[in-house]
C-alpha cells in the first residue's frame, strides 16, 4: 500500500464520520458503496463493483461500459419486479375469490 492509498483510506473514513449525508438516515450497503466509489473517482481512482468485489480498478472506457450496463441492468431489474408484483397481485386476487367461493359453498351447501 502506498502513502497516497493510506491517506485516501483515512480521508474517506473521516468523511464518512463527518458527513451529514450519513447522519441524515440509515444507508444501505449499496448506497454507501456508491458513495465511496464516487469519492475514489474524485481522487482519480476509477472503480466499479463487479461480482462479489466491492470495486475493481478500471480505465475510463471500461467505466463507461460498466455504467451503461448498470443502467440496462437496473431497467431489467425494475421490469422483473413490476412483473412479479403483477403476478402476486393476480395470485392474491385469485385466492381471495376462491376463499369467498368456498365460503358461499359451505354456507349454502353447494
Amino acid at each position: 500500500m502506498t502513502q497516497k492509498e493510506l491517506d485516501l483510506v483515512y480521508n474517506i473514513t473521516i468523511l464518512i464520520y463527518e458527513n451529514e449525508w450519513f447522519k441524515a438516515k440509515e444507508r444501505t450497503r449499496d448506497e454507501i458503496q456508491e458513495w465511496v466509489r464516487q469519492q475514489l473517482e474524485l481522487a482519480g481512482i476509477l472503480s466499479w463493483p463487479v461480482g462479489c468485489s466491492w470495486g475493481v480498478l478500471c480505465d475510463p472506457k471500461l467505466l463507461a461500459v460498466f455504467k451503461a450496463d448498470k443502467q440496462v441492468f437496473e431497467k431489467e431489474k425494475l421490469r422483473i419486479q413490476e412483473e412479479d408484483d403483477r403476478q402476486r397481485n393476480i395470485e392474491s386476487t385469485s385466492r381471495k375469490q376462491g376463499y369467498f367461493r368456498n365460503k358461499w359453498r359451505i354456507l349454502f351447501n353447494r
